[in-house]
């Protein structure tokens, strides 16, 4: 009898103590554990990552929206001025032409003086120089206002 208690003794206790290989599963449970958990906060890291990279995406389409759109408003407005430009030298030409047809410094209804002889106001400018130079100031202003323009444009 003391035999069998002694054995009963021996198997419980025996049973009750881990076995090595319980031991290494236990052990390989908790890496795998930890893996695992380690393997969850790296998707959420990716996940967050991800969100702000599409983020990026919208801002910057946004963006390249925004510059396709001042783009065009400055071609249409370069437009714009060139065209007023080419009206004010066709309207620079025409009084040209009027005050070679007068004969005198003032054009007729445009209030436009460009030059007297002295001695009086109504008698002829014989000097072509001066219609000349008057021209040019007059070319200069206008390039000079389109070119103001434009930068005026690029600038907002």
């Amino acid at each position: 009898m003391e035999r069998l208690s002694h054995q009963q003794a021996r198997c419980s206790t025996n049973w009750l103590k881990p076995t090595p290989d319980a031991r290494e599963s236990r052990v390989r449970l908790g890496e795998i554990q930890e893996t695992e958990q380690q393997a969850g906060l790296e998707s959420e890291s990716t996940q967050r990552q991800l969100e702000w990279q599409k983020n990026q995406l919208v801002q910057s389409q946004a963006e390249a929206g925004e510059s396709e759109s001042t783009q065009r408003r400055i071609s249409d407005a370069q437009v714009e001025v060139e065209n007023r430009s080419l009206e004010a030298q066709s309207k620079a030409k025409d009084i040209s032409t009027k005050t070679k047809r007068d004969g005198c410094g003032r054009v007729a209804g445009t209030g436009l003086v460009l030059e007297h002889a002295r001695g009086g106001g109504g008698a002829k400018c014989g000097k072509r120089e001066c219609k000349k130079e008057e021209r040019a100031k007059e070319i200069m202003r206008l390039d000079s206002r389109r070119v103001e323009l434009i930068a005026r444009l690029r600038g907002s």
